[in-house]
């Protein structure tokens, strides 16, 4: 008998090929006898298993389904195991975020990697996948994070040496500039709603003159809400159907101004005796599910005035901005709002500084004026 091919071994009586496999050089025998044939075959089945193991495919079930490699291959190395192992496992999150990583899951990464050991997926992959869709740079940013996390959980799990997004060059979208209203839009869009939805009317005096964000607002009780000492307590927000924690996972009482303070005395004949909640919907009588129904007759009162559109969410920043504007201290803003004094310096710069703008210019150009004099 001649040399065998490359990777081609006989091994007592019977054929076995020889290959590399996760760095380890394997030998699978065939249980056939060296005959010309049957080495040809063997031959050809090698070059089989090596294009497989070249492409990220390799699977000893497909090759060597009888073998005891077969007998007990863990299918959780499997891109979409260790995938919906992740996500079964990362519950500490909001319910909202968990929907957004099911979506990230079902109509990005599991079409593009299902199959796939996850050994076998690279930086490079995940780059051309990236190249075929047309992501703003927030969302790109957080259908990859989603990816990243379930890398981060395969090393965990000792399934892989690193993560292969950490390599990608992403950096965290901008933020844009708060788009307030000013107080004559905010004052019609109040009448407005007063005249032809006076269901939402109360609910957006109260976010407008208290800078609530809409899922607190939903969220709000009676028992929070000490309209005797003008205050409500902050302790949940209502995002997709659920109560949560808030954004910041801090409870605070809100301290109310008298428009703010009005809006609940007037909701308290609505609903103070209905049950808990301080907003109902209006055309059921329920608790509001989401900010759907509030944002629609926002945007119904928008282009009946004539409005330029921004989102219902934006009269939390008139309230920030007018409040600034008036000459409130920042920090005391910063905690009517439930921000940190970073985060709220950080979004309502400009506001601030326009707090004394004209009497720091002064000061500037009296300098100059010095200087030049002297």
């Amino acid at each position: 008998m001649g040399k065998l091919p490359a990777g081609i071994e006989i091994h007592r009586g019977r054929l076995r090929i020889v290959f590399m496999l996760d760095g380890r050089r394997r030998r699978r025998s065939l249980d056939l006898p060296p005959t010309k044939t049957n080495i040809n075959g063997a031959e050809r089945l090698r070059a089989e298993i090596l294009r497989a193991i070249a492409a990220g495919t390799f699977r000893w079930s497909t090759f060597f389904p009888e073998g005891d490699d077969a007998a007990i291959e863990d299918k959780t190395d499997l891109f979409e195991s260790v995938a919906e192992d992740w996500y079964e496992l990362h519950t500490h999150v909001a319910k909202s975020t968990r929907l957004g990583y099911r979506r990230f899951l079902d109509y990005t990464w599991l079409p593009e990697f299902r199959g796939r050991p996850i050994q076998s997926i690279t930086t490079l992959d995940i780059k051309r996948v990236v190249a075929t869709k047309k992501w703003g740079a927030k969302r790109a940013y957080n259908v990859i994070s989603c990816l990243r996390l379930i890398f981060d959980h395969a090393i965990e799990a000792e399934l892989i040496d690193a993560n292969p997004c950490a390599k990608l060059k992403l950096s965290k979208p901008q933020k844009p500039l708060p788009d307030p209203f000013s107080q004559a839009e905010a004052t019609a869009i109040l009448e407005y709603l007063e005249q032809h939805e006076p269901g939402w009317h109360n609910y957006f005096d109260l976010v407008f003159h208290s800078g609530l964000r809409p899922s607190e607002a939903i969220a709000l009780r009676w028992p929070q809400a000490d309209l005797f000492n003008d205050r409500v307590r902050i302790e949940r927000a209502h995002v997709a159907h659920e109560d949560k924690a808030t954004k910041t996972n801090k409870v605070r009482d809100v301290r109310l101004n008298s428009r703010a303070r009005a809006a609940l005395e007037r909701q308290k004949a609505s609903t103070y005796l209905a049950g808990d909640h301080v907003f109902l919907h209006p055309g059921t009588g329920e608790p509001i599910k989401d900010d759907k129904a509030p944002r629609k007759a926002f945007t119904r009162a928008l282009k009946a005035l004539g409005i330029r559109h921004r989102p219902a969410y934006n009269a939390r920043h008139t309230y920030a901005t007018v409040g600034l504007m008036a000459g409130a201290n920042p920090a005391w803003m910063a905690r009517q709002m439930g921000h940190s004094l970073k985060v709220f310096f950080e979004v309502y710069a400009t506001w601030i500084e326009g707090q004394d703008g004209d009497a720091q210019m002064e000061k500037v150009e009296t300098f100059l004026a010095a200087e030049k004099n002297a």
